[in-house]
């Protein structure tokens, strides 16, 4: 209990204090930012909300809000480069199939342009290459006091992110949509917002990982019945988590717990329709406990069952009595091609050494 009143202590103690954002010399430093020609294969494909800056010799991308969505490629050498919406979107249509659906993921709070992208390189290597992973990055200001400035920021993305989840789903095979913490706010909102019939014919799955979003809302969302599989992971020990509980005032979606406010029915957990909620807490490391899902082999390896829709999902789980569709995580978990995936994607992510996640 102490950590996480420590945490949320360091979180937002210090709001009141903030400085304003850095000056910027020009409204808009995007406009000699896209190259011609199309991204080069075994590039990571991304769209982002944040403004570029290419003003100098090399490319770079700032905390700012940009003024549309731009799109771009992390190459191997670790290079971010800008394309033509046409050439990017005609490389994507390229790489998709029915045997290689598209994958989208969506970051939270806290993070920079390139943690965000490492993450999702992460995923690409725990579901074995099985998906095309796209990732949205959106004005994260990376910066444990903003808190609030990246909460409203996502807000802003939600109309430039739900356009996008739009687009990638009339591509070529089902899309799977993956948010991390705040992100869920967009990749929920998007996915919800689709129609019915479009979205249970072209959306596969709605993955909600840590999500920092209010437990009545995801209620809302899912009792008007998506109608495509949906599973959250959440923890009783996500110190992040708590903390925003303690700041909104109302229980998250990903925090298991119900401890802030003791056994308040209003404020307990209740199970969440149409959702397998994926307990994290017995396999959890280090001390924020926020990002499970990769962060841990045993999370990872379930992303990627979940994801490629494995049969033996649940013998990595527990189920918890008297809650359907609530499980465990088990620590150990499965032998199989994802419990070896999943451990070298967390591996990877752990060392903070991935050559390609530099921006």
């Amino acid at each position: 209990m102490r950590v996480g009143l420590y945490f949320a202590a360091g979180v937002f103690a210090t709001l009141a204090g903030c400085s304003l954002p850095p000056p910027v010399s020009t409204a808009d430093h995007s406009t000699r930012c896209e190259v011609e020609g199309a991204p080069p294969a075994g590039s990571l494909l991304f769209a982002t909300a944040r403004m570029p800056d290419c003003d100098g010799p090399t490319q770079k991308i700032t905390d700012l809000r940009g003024k549309k969505l731009m799109y771009a490629a992390l190459e191997r050498s670790g290079a971010v480069r800008f394309y033509h919406a046409k050439a990017w979107w005609d490389a994507l249509a390229g790489r998709v199939g029915v045997g290689h659906p598209p994958l989208l993921f969506i970051h939270g709070y806290n993070n920079s342009n390139g943690s965000a992208l490492a993450t999702a390189l992460a995923i690409e290597q725990a579901i074995r290459g099985g998906h095309e992973v796209i990732a949205l990055t959106w004005p994260s200001y990376d910066r444990l006091p903003k808190y609030f400035w990246d909460e409203t920021n996502a807000a802003w993305a939600n109309a430039m992110s739900g356009d996008l989840i739009r687009q990638l789903a009339t591509l070529p095979g089902k899309l799977t949509v993956v948010g991390h913490s705040m992100g869920n706010h967009l990749a929920l909102d998007g996915v919800a917002e689709l129609d019915p019939a479009f979205r249970s014919q072209h959306v596969a799955a709605l993955i909600m990982a840590s999500p920092d979003v209010d437990r009545a809302e995801v209620h809302r969302a899912l009792d008007r019945r998506l109608g495509i599989p949906v599973t959250i992971y959440g923890s009783t020990r996500d110190q992040a988590l708590s903390a925003s509980w303690r700041a909104h005032g109302m229980p998250r979606a990903g925090d298991l717990a119900a401890w802030v406010t003791g056994h308040v029915p209003d404020y307990s957990l209740e199970d969440f329709p149409d959702a397998n909620v994926v307990d994290t807490s017995a396999v959890t490391i280090g001390v924020v406990h926020h990002s499970d899902f990769i962060s841990t082999p045993e999370g990872a390896a379930d992303l990627c069952r979940v994801v490629s829709g494995a049969a033996d999902v649940e013998k990595g789980r527990d189920p918890v009595p008297g809650h359907m569709g609530r499980w465990l995580l088990k620590k150990g978990g499965l032998s199989d091609d994802c419990a070896r995936s999943g451990a070298e994607a967390y591996a990877w992510l752990a060392q903070k050494k991935p050559a390609r996640a530099k921006h």
